[in-house]
């Protein structure tokens, strides 16, 4: 799957939120829509999306990511994991919750997400770290800097293969970018 199937998808997304039709309020909720578009756009076959699972190539065979496009193939222990060729990590700012809780979300992407993705050893898989912004919250101010700046900076040092596909509600207008 490329980068560019996946922008698609992202904005199918916030076109039917921004018409009523979609309002996704935990990030299973994004992983399973996502999933959904991409085999209804046939992006990838069925058999190849994977929610929640290992991969082969990561540092620890214990770390779980989000969504996975690739072939299930024995690991090195003989457990089934999948061979990715992408990698999507999600995190949502979503209506309805508090300035600490998103505080949370942003800080799992900086110390979590960006480090599995940044750490990952098989070179050949496209990794992403999506990010659903409901609230704007990114345009807020983390250690006297723009959250988003904070973000990009943050994986420019620790993963820097990652692209990062944001989808920010502002002034109530769907903005999608990939940095």
């Amino acid at each position: 799957m490329i980068l560019a199937e996946i922008e698609a998808a992202v904005r199918e997304m916030c076109d039917l939120e921004e018409r009523g039709e979609y309002r996704p309020f935990l990030e299973a909720d994004l992983s399973a829509f996502l999933f959904h578009l991409f085999l209804k756009n046939s992006f990838c076959d069925l058999g190849r999306v994977h929610l929640d699972t290992r991969v082969i190539g990561a540092q620890n065979d214990n770390t779980f990511f989000d969504i996975v496009i690739g072939e299930v193939q024995p690991r090195h222990d003989g457990r089934p994991a999948i061979s990715p060729e992408t990698i999507i990590e999600i995190k949502m700012f979503p209506c309805g919750f508090t300035d600490q809780e998103h505080r949370v979300h942003f800080e799992h992407i900086l110390n979590n997400d960006l480090r599995k993705l940044g750490s990952f050893t098989a070179q050949t898989a496209t990794t992403i770290e999506f990010i659903f912004d409901h609230v704007d919250y990114l345009s807020g101010i983390y250690s006297g800097k723009i959250r988003e700046s904070v973000i990009v900076k943050k994986r420019d040092s620790i993963a820097p293969a990652t692209k990062l596909v944001f989808a920010r509600k502002i002034a109530g207008n769907w903005r999608t970018s990939v940095k």
